[in-house]
């Protein structure tokens, strides 16, 4: 096996040692020999922290070595030797990793064909590492694995299995496409329950080489080594350039004159990725698959295909893998019957041609095309919406469907307590890759059968589980839109199918794994490429605590394949506010046009309010440049407590196109001039904030600007940027209004919470520039409070925001995540609505940092523009601690309703005197929490519908 398959397994491995001692955070003590660094650059690139020593420090859960480092501790001298046989005793595991490059393995043989089980001990040096238990897993074509469920007894039971202090796990592999993996060893090592140490060791290449006459010899591995090499190194090559144009173009926007240059290099950049990532990939990034040649006969297709009248709608969701995509659409073609179906082709944003053969039989499937990389949720999202069939099935484009796989799907679906229902996957060689899957509370997937041969398999046609991977599931088109559809939440990828089985078995429904339906799954072929603009990896790792802290408990308490508890799925508001009379003596046409991704915001919650409010006028139509689905609209409306009509329409922006007519059009930009000509009789610009942009772009819209009648501010404080923007510019005067945004309903007042455990908490959008939150300066003043004893004892700090990939979340969260480490400080990230409210309920301080220390005359942008989550907090009662500048200065007024601070220090001490206040039940802070909730109300939803109404019909009697 190469190195790079070696390495990922390692780093999977050392993830799934430290989530069993309880977090996944530790220090790793890692020793640096010559034939290990690339194991602390796989372990960094998890996210794992690695302490380069091997002696110094002890207090590790995990050591990794490899056996030329510990037989060099065993050469040296007796202190250090003394010092490392120390830290291998107190560790909690103890990783030895043999390379393929080390020769013979030394912790014994298996026993031909992988059948046997040899208890050698491993002896390296001073070190003797008895008492072990080798599981042998041969991944060899020609051989059979056998798994350590099997070893350990009938039904899992280590009854029959001795209890080593040190457990050793021997992999015998062939090549990295033989799709080795470690997810079944790993379960089967927590089942075990065996304490103390894990060794794991490779074999050598010569043991690896599979027997004379089986479908791979010697000299494929080393090509296929080989080309592993070569695509990895082709990935390194992509995401450099690209990072070098993006770097470029950034410091070219500074550069007066300079952003045309900037954008043909970053052009360039991405010319260059999508040809290499459109090109034949050599290795384990693309596998081989054979389409059948042009005029192919499908009688099968000619008899069951179906595009107007469907019963099953295949949904198969493609970015920038045309070849497989025809693959899997063939095989739709060839092997499906049963009953009419039609299927649609999701072209997720992908570079022009790479659908150019898929095209030439476009009559045979539906085409729906988005500008941009929606990523697997919402591209399926849209999907679902366009399908007509009663029955939804979401394939992988790198999903090969074998004859006869829809029958026993819908022979499923048809039972009324079904909810969903998944193919058995295989592997191309024919072993199973999963019949099914459990989930563990910890967010662990378990692939069930996973590398069994086939004909080991379960022969039971229904096999109930927690979920089915969404390379190949049925369910209905009706109870996936009344849930909701793929949530946003698992954007990129990962947890999305889980989520949503879930989401249905919570509903009453089960899930089930038809293992009469077979499909072939090229793993990874899809999301193989890490080029700049996918980077899945440690995506898994990212979404796991999303993931555990909605789901945990849940499943916790029921545990793994046991039904959960039956209880109503929330689903989105429907109806409109209630406006009054006056607005309803017309009906409108009325257009809203955003450029920004519709996630969970602030701004979002402006956008769907306005929309909501104008809504009940007559017909609003929600604009992007590119494709959103209405259930996008649904789920962000949901988290932000926005009730949306149910005659909302969502579109897709073409200035060109004569029919839109509207009545009103509402843009929202984030510079001091609109992004695109208005299109209305009436025409509204909503500016965010007069961001700084390239003089040129912006005199460019001087025309566009010209278009609108009325701007609509924030705050008075975007007000007066927005004024000095336009003077600047050279534009004409024109006088915002401001209209505050709608920061929630008006409540009966704050409740009564606890004075026992000081709570603080923050809400914002975890990101780095711009007008960033600054929870770098909340986690060290709250390490201040605490390790100086200036706030009581008992405090936490809550830190609640949304991450998404593209705005470099991951990064910047493991940075803020280093800086809490050993503080009670708690991460929510993506929290539901009802999370992020109870946490406001049950918290007597509300932070608020953005603008910390900025210089308002040179960067007014970096400053808080508003605050919505400020009015939020004062309205359940939540005292507000905030940054002295920008619109927070609007809304606290400093000691009657809140506290502003213009120092670190001054932060620290009005944290601590409230908290004083609320452990001794001092009387002013029940005073300050009235008089917060009352303050709120100022920028209630209701306010925020009045004012625009009175827009609306000021203008619409004109």
């Amino acid at each position: 096996m190469s190195q790079v398959a070696l390495r990922a397994e390692v780093a999977e491995l050392v993830a799934y040692l430290a989530r069993s001692e309880g977090g996944a955070d530790g220090v790793w003590v890692l020793d640096l020999t010559a034939s290990s660094p690339w194991v602390a650059r796989t372990l960094r690139q998890r996210g794992l922290r690695v302490t380069r020593s091997s002696a110094r420090d002890a207090s590790s859960s995990v050591a990794v070595a490899d056996p030329a480092g510990l037989e060099r501790i065993a050469g040296a001298s007796q202190e250090r030797a003394n010092a490392a046989s120390s830290l291998l005793e107190r560790c909690s595991w103890l990783l030895v990793i043999e390379s393929p490059a080390d020769g013979e393995g030394r912790g014994g043989r298996a026993s031909e064909g992988g059948q046997g089980l040899s208890p050698a001990p491993i002896q390296v040096g001073r070190f003797e590492l008895a008492e072990t238990l080798h599981f042998a897993v041969a991944v060899s074509p020609s051989a059979r694995t056998i798994p350590l469920e099997a070893a350990a007894g009938p039904e899992g039971s280590t009854a029959a299995v001795p209890q080593p202090s040190r457990l050793s796990v021997q992999v015998w592999a062939a090549s990295a496409r033989n799709g080795v993996s470690v997810e079944g060893l790993l379960f089967s090592l927590g089942r075990s329950g065996a304490p103390g140490r894990v060794v794991i060791s490779r074999t050598s290449r010569a043991e690896a080489a599979p027997r004379p006459g089986s479908p791979i010899n010697g000299e494929d591995l080393a090509v296929a080594d080989l080309l592993d090499e070569v695509a990895a190194l082709r990935e390194e090559l992509d995401r450099g350039m690209y990072r070098v144009a993006r770097k470029g173009r950034d410091l070219l926007a500074h550069v007066p004159y300079g952003l045309p240059a900037a954008k043909v290099a970053l052009r360039a950049a991405i010319r260059t990725r999508q040809f290499m990532r459109s090109r034949w990939s050599l290795g384990a990034v693309r596998p081989p698959v054979e389409l059948d040649p042009s005029g192919t006969a499908y009688p099968a297709r000619d008899r069951w295909l179906d595009l107007a009248t469907p019963e099953v709608s295949i949904v198969i969701l493609n970015w920038n893998r045309g070849h497989l995509a025809l693959a899997a659409l063939q095989h739709v073609w060839r092997n499906t019957t049963g009953a009419p179906y039609e299927v649609l082709m999701v072209d997720n944003g992908s570079v022009p041609g790479d659908l150019r053969l898929a095209r030439r039989e476009r009559q045979h499937y539906r085409e729906v095309r988005i500008g941009v990389n929606r990523y697997f949720g919402e591209g399926n999202n849209i999907g679902a919406e366009e399908a007509r069939g009663r029955w939804l099935i979401f394939l992988n484009n790198d999903a090969l469907p074998q004859p006869g796989w829809l029958e026993p799907l819908l022979s499923a679906m048809r039972d009324p307590t079904v909810g969903a229902a998944g193919a058995r996957l295989l592997f191309p060689d024919g072993r199973i890759q999963e019949t099914g899957a459990l989930i563990q509370p910890d967010g662990t997937p378990i692939q069930l059968e996973k590398g069994m041969p086939f004909e080991q398999g379960t022969r039971e046609p229904l096999r109930q589980v927690d979920y089915c991977s969404a390379a190949a599931l049925c369910l209905s088109r009706e109870d996936f839109l009344r849930l909701g559809g793929f949530d946003l939440t698992w954007e990129p990828a990962y947890y999305e199918d889980v989520d949503l089985c879930l989401k249905l078995r919570l509903a009453g429904k089960k899930v089930v794994c038809a293992t009469e339906s077979h499909v072939v799954h090229l793993e990874h072929a899809t999301t193989s490429s890490a080029s700049a603009s996918l980077d899945l990896r440690g995506q898994p790792e990212f979404n796991r605590p999303k993931f555990v802290e909605r789901w945990g408990p849940v499943l916790a308490r029921a545990g793994p394949g046991a039904p959960l508890a039956r209880r109503p799925v929330a689903e989105a508001p429907g109806q409109a506010l209630q406006l009054p009379m006056a607005a309803r003596g017309r009906e409108f046409k009325v257009g809203i046009y955003t450029p920004y991704q519709m996630v969970p915001g602030g701004g979002e919650r402006y956008l769907l309010m306005l929309a909501a409010s104008l809504a009940g006028s007559g017909a609003c139509t929600l604009l992007f440049p590119d494709r959103y689905s209405r259930l996008r609209i649904r789920q962000v409306a949901q988290d932000l407590g926005v009730p949306i009509p149910d005659h909302l329409t969502t579109s897709v922006w073409d200035r060109r196109r004569a029919s839109w007519d509207f009545d009103f059009f509402v843009a929202l930009g984030n510079e001091v001039t609109p992004p695109v000509p208005g299109v209305g009789r009436t025409n509204i610009f909503v500016c965010q904030f007069p961001f700084p942009a390239p003089r040129r772009i912006l005199k460019s819209r001087a025309g566009a600007d010209r278009t609108y009648q009325h701007t609509l501010v924030y705050s008075e404080f975007s007000a007066g940027a927005y004024s000095a923007a336009r003077s600047a510019l050279g534009l004409g005067p024109r006088r915002p209004t401001v209209v505050h945004p709608p920061c929630g309903s008006a409540t009966a007042g704050p409740r009564a919470i606890s004075g026992d455990l000081i709570r603080i908490v923050t809400v914002g959008r975890f990101f780095r520039g711009g007008h960033e939150k600054r929870h770098d300066v909340m986690i060290r003043a709250f390490r201040e409070l605490v390790s100086s004893g200036a706030g009581p004892k008992g405090m936490e700090l809550h830190l609640v925001g949304t991450a998404m990939q593209q705005w470099g979340s991951r990064a910047y969260l493991r940075g803020l995540e280093g800086l809490a480490r050993g503080l009670p400080v708690t991460f929510h990230v993506n929290a539901p609505g009802a999370v992020v409210a109870g946490l406001l309920e049950t918290s007597h301080v509300y932070w608020h940092c953005a603008g910390f220390e900025v210089d308002v005359t040179r960067h007014p942008e970096r400053l808080e523009h508003f605050g919505i989550s400020i009015v939020e907090a004062m309205a359940r009662g939540c005292v507000p601690i905030a940054y002295d500048a920008g619109g927070p200065r609007e809304i606290i007024r400093d000691g009657l309703d809140g506290r502003l601070y213009r120092t670190f220090d001054e932060l620290v001490e009005c944290t601590a005197s409230l908290a004083e206040q609320v452990v001794s039940g001092d009387a002013q802070y029940e005073q300050l929490r009235a008089r917060a909730a009352e303050r709120a109300l100022d920028f209630s939803d209701a306010r925020f519908v009045e004012r625009v109404l009175s827009i609306l019909n000021g203008n619409s009697s004109s």
